[in-house]
């Protein structure tokens, strides 16, 4: 699935007042709110995207310009830095993952003329530069969103003749850019989370599937993106055997992690699961420890305590749990600031108003 469907399509049709630019109380990444508390107006709620999503947007004003020019030196060093610093986002998501995002991110209504454009950009950057394993790796995940654009986010039922032929076209350049990839010294663990769509598409089998996890997470054991496509492919529509078995994978390795560290993983996969709409309903049906993941998301905030990310998921689901004084104390630090990659603006007002409710 191209990795920007889920997002774009909570985002599209929202009525917040957006400024034309960010906030100047705001942090990229974080987003700081003002210390100071004015009273609350719903006409004054700013729309935020999420961490990694305003990153991301950060980084396409900054990238673009740089290989629509060929400045290609300036994107090797940047790279270069994402992935020395191997630096989170509160969601767990690198900034590496949001230098790849800017470069190869398209509209959801981009044409196929803008898409070969992009991908046309993409492919002189890796013909300049043959030993660039962060050119091959961005042309590669351009590939291979623009195979699954092909196929479109239905079952495969629904999927046309005419869209499985340009998937599997465009898949056949994608394993051909990643071979070219695999083939340099330098290593990038974006490469494998490029080649688990790859192989999803492809319909690999299980065990060579697995086997790119776990390259990728020996490369980068921290990089959470390889997990968030993991628990994807282990969902009933694709290879899992049961709506859970996510689950006891993340358990799994939040045991083997242990402590905070391991509290924090397993909030941060619950998150992406929720978000992701496993589950008809997620508070109800799905197997997550509460006391855990609530633990984790505080652990979340601990570290990252200006982030509208992390309150914006500890007041949802301190809410679903009852406990309405948190849940109000962090709709107080979340201010006006709407997270619209978890709620609506119906969504965030209604909730409020039962945190607030005497």
């Amino acid at each position: 699935m191209h990795k920007t469907l889920c997002l774009l399509s909570i985002i599209l049709g929202l009525s917040f007042n957006l400024p034309a630019q960010p906030s100047s109380n705001m942090v990229i990444g974080s987003s700081k709110p003002s210390a100071a508390r004015e009273p609350f107006s719903p006409d004054k709620l700013i729309a935020y995207p999420g961490d990694a999503a305003a990153l991301t947007q950060k980084l396409q004003k900054e990238l673009l310009p740089l290989l629509h020019n060929g400045d290609y030196a300036k994107l090797e060093a940047l790279a270069a830095g994402f992935r020395t610093s191997k630096k989170q986002l509160p969601s767990g998501t690198w900034e590496l993952y949001c230098f790849y995002e800017a470069l190869t991110d398209m509209p959801k209504l981009a044409t196929p003329e803008e898409w070969l454009k992009r991908q046309g950009q993409l492919q002189s950057w890796a013909d300049k530069m043959k030993t660039s394993i962060t050119a091959h790796v961005a042309l590669a995940d351009h590939h291979v969103g623009y195979a699954w654009h092909a196929r479109g986010n239905g079952y495969a039922h629904t999927v046309s003749k005419d869209g499985w032929r340009l998937m599997s076209e465009r898949l056949l350049e994608t394993e051909k850019t990643l071979r070219q990839a695999a083939s340099l010294e330098a290593k990038c663990p974006h490469y494998y989370f490029v080649y688990q769509s790859l192989a999803l598409g492809q319909s690999h089998p299980l065990e060579e599937y697995e086997k790119v996890v776990k390259d990728g997470l020996a490369l980068a054991p921290t990089y959470m993106s390889i997990y968030f496509n993991y628990i994807q492919f282990l969902q009933p529509r694709w290879y899992g055997k049961s709506p859970d078995e996510w689950h006891a994978m993340v358990k799994k390795q939040a045991d083997s992690l242990g402590g905070e560290e391991g509290d924090l993983f397993y909030a941060r996969c619950c998150v992406r699961v929720y978000h992701n709409r496993y589950y008809d309903n997620f508070v109800k049906d799905s197997p997550v420890d509460w006391p855990r993941l609530i633990r984790g998301l505080e652990i979340c905030l601990k570290r990252y305590p200006d982030s509208i990310w992390a309150k914006t998921r500890l007041c949802y689901f301190c809410g679903h749990k009852g406990e309405r004084q948190q849940t109000k104390d962090l709709f107080l630090e979340i201010g006006h600031v709407v997270d619209t990659s978890h709620w609506t603006t119906d969504h965030f007002l209604n909730f409020r108003t039962w945190a607030f409710k005497k």
